[in-house]
């Protein structure tokens, strides 16, 4: 069931839908044939769902969607048609999920993810959140550094990106303690591997060549001193490998590699 209320001198008018029970489930205004002004859907019960402002057709400023209890699940904003500006989304709780940047409908900016943290005894509405991961976009593509946090906000993993590639070096942590580094390029690991040991000396060295290992890699024991080497193809071990004992000394004859 369909009514409109009209203004005639302007070519204005506001469509109101309804359902068999006289529910209003959404309400159009309309100027000269297309959509201008505030859109907004209902559901059954008259929660609003869905809240989005139109100029001449186009969506244009903010948008709202809402759940079914009527808690705001996403804030948009819309330019000429395309999302432009702040995205922000919640979970079912109301509690913050998502911030994304966004221009001329494509990313561009930070991106913000976010996981709940709940307060024990309290309940996951007086629940907080913490970062989970954060990026950064430029034109679509992510360009910038990725990172990812722990619990307590410490980063887990950080890696430059460049026009939607991994460029550079890449860190790998554990309870904020650094474990592994890697360099990217061109999207591949080329170059050296390293993994440390919690004392902060590398413990492995493993040169890369377009995602595979080749060269020679090295182990370390705890106190520094080499521990094995081994040689690799594109990925194949070549050899035996050499190994050692804690005081570097080579062990007499060579033995088979136990990485």
């Amino acid at each position: 069931m369909d009514e409109a209320t009209h203004d005639a001198a302007a070519s204005e008018h506001l469509e109101v839908l309804r359902g068999s029970d006289g529910q209003v489930h959404e309400r159009r205004p309309w100027r000269d044939g297309r959509l201008h002004g505030v859109v907004e859907a209902f559901d059954d019960t008259g929660q609003p769902r869905r809240r989005e402002s139109f100029v001449e057709g186009r969506l244009e400023g903010p948008a709202e969607d809402f759940d079914a209890d009527g808690r705001l699940r996403q804030k948009a904003h819309f330019r000429a048609g395309l999302l432009d500006g702040q995205t922000t989304c919640y979970d079912a709780a109301g509690r913050l999920q998502q911030i994304i940047h966004y221009r001329s409908g494509r990313l561009h900016g930070e991106m913000t993810l976010f996981a709940p943290v709940e307060v024990p005894g309290n309940g996951p509405q007086s629940a907080g959140v913490r970062r989970l991961a954060s990026m950064i976009y430029v034109e679509g593509d992510l360009h910038g550094t990725l990172r990812t946090y722990d619990e307590l906000e410490r980063p887990t993993f950080e890696v430059p990106y460049l026009a939607g590639q991994r460029q550079g070096l890449a860190s790998w942590f554990h309870g904020g303690v650094l474990v592994r580094q890697a360099t990217y390029v061109d999207d591949r690991l080329h170059g050296e591997v390293l993994d440390y040991h919690a004392n902060g000396r590398v413990r492995e060295r493993v040169p890369h060549q377009n995602d595979l290992p080749h060269g020679i890699a090295i182990r370390y024991h705890k106190n520094g001193n080499v521990k094995e080497k081994l040689r690799f193809h594109l990925g194949e071990q070549v050899g035996d490998s050499l190994q050692y004992d804690r005081r570097g000394l080579r062990f007499d004859r060579p033995r088979q590699g136990t990485r």
